[in-house]
């Protein structure tokens, strides 16, 4: 993302958290666990959190 903005690697990762935390609050729990259990080790922290959805 970060090359395709022409952003550094950082602003390019907090835009993509900014986005991504909004999408995880807009979706239940469940829904969430599901879809960060699917991606790779490390996503979670981009949807704002640590590890799956309590």
């Amino acid at each position: 993302m970060a090359e395709r903005t022409g952003a550094s690697e950082s602003t390019a990762q907090g835009d993509a958290g900014a986005v991504l935390t909004t999408l995880a609050d807009m979706v239940s729990p469940g829904e969430l666990n599901q879809l960060i259990s699917q991606l790779p080790t490390g996503y979670a922290v981009l949807f704002g959190r640590t590890d799956l959805a309590d």
